[in-house]
């Protein structure tokens, strides 16, 4: 799947959302993760196969503002992945940040269990 799930800060404003900015933390496609506009694919150094993903699996996105980081988490692998985030470069408050690639691509959003 090629979605990115992250946070970005909101006190940066932006006129055009891109997860690459520098106020930007997450996962994508391609095995990609972002943290504040440095981009890595190399699975054996952070361990986040995002071709694991597929249809229907549910992830949960969890915002650790005490520990500054974000976490994902695979449920069917029972698998977390979690990115720590500078706050001088996303300063709080964060909000969740979700880019759908292809046209049917969906993300819907669960009650907590």
């Amino acid at each position: 799947y090629i979605i990115f799930f992250g946070c970005i800060s909101s006190e940066v404003i932006q006129k055009v959302l891109n997860y690459n900015s520098s106020s930007v933390v997450g996962w994508f496609g391609y095995n990609e993760i972002y943290q504040h506009g440095i981009w890595n694919n190399n699975l054996a150094m952070h361990g986040y196969d995002s071709n694991q993903i597929q249809k229907n699996d549910i992830l949960s996105l969890t915002f650790d503002c005490d520990q500054q980081q974000i976490e994902l988490f695979h449920e069917r692998l029972s698998k977390t992945h979690r990115l720590q985030v500078d706050i001088d470069k996303a300063p709080f408050p964060w909000q969740i940040l979700i880019v759908l690639v292809h046209e049917d691509d969906c993300v819907r959003v669960l009650p907590k269990r």
